[in-house]
C-alpha cells in the first residue's frame, strides 16, 4: 500500500491521526510480509471509529466499521490535491 507516498500522502500507524472520508485504509493481516492484504475507502470517521466499504470481503462488497488502534490497519494513504 505504501504506493501512497508516490501518488498522494501515506500516514503510518493504526491511530488513524486526520483520517477522512475518502482515504483509503490500508489493513495488514499477514504479518510476516511488509504490503497490506486488504484496502478500504473511508465513507464516514465518528470519534474511535471509522466506517468503510470494501470490496472483496468475503466475496462481496459491504460497510464496515474498525476502531481506531486496530492492529491490523498498517495507516492510510490521501489522493494528492485532496
Amino acid at each position: 500500500m505504501h504506493r501512497g507516498t508516490s501518488y498522494g500522502g501515506w500516514t503510518g500507524g493504526a491511530a488513524l491521526d486526520g483520517v477522512r472520508p475518502d482515504d483509503v485504509i490500508g489493513y495488514r493481516f499477514d504479518t510476516g510480509i511488509s504490503l497490506d492484504d486488504h484496502v478500504g475507502i473511508v465513507v464516514t470517521v465518528n470519534g474511535g471509529t471509522i466506517s468503510t466499504i470494501e470490496g472483496n470481503y468475503s466475496n462481496g462488497v459491504r460497510h464496515n466499521t474498525v476502531a481506531r488502534g486496530n492492529a491490523e490497519i498498517s495507516g492510510y494513504a490521501r489522493a494528492q490535491g485532496r
